[in-house]
């Protein structure tokens, strides 16, 4: 018996897309499903596809609440032909 862990998101349709390794292909197999709901933090749903919790960017994104950053003035690249 092998054992394969995943974290998946089931949509709106109640469809659960399972890809296996390609060297069971053309195999029979006795599938045994054992799921866990994940409960994400602040009730917020994760997005399985990127990785980042649903609103991430939104909260940080222009989060910054120490001293203000000021970015030097560049100097000129000089190109030489």
């Amino acid at each position: 018996m092998q054992t394969i862990s995943f974290k998946t998101y089931i949509r709106e349709d109640g469809i659960l897309q399972i890809s296996l390794p390609e060297h069971l292909k053309n195999t029979d197999l006795e599938i045994t499903l054992v799921y866990q709901p994940i409960l994400a933090s602040k009730n917020k749903k994760n997005d399985l596809s990127t990785g980042w919790a649903k609103g991430f960017f939104e909260e940080v994104i222009g989060g910054w609440e120490g001293e203000e950053l000021v970015r030097e003035k560049q100097l000129q690249l000089s190109i030489n032909n």
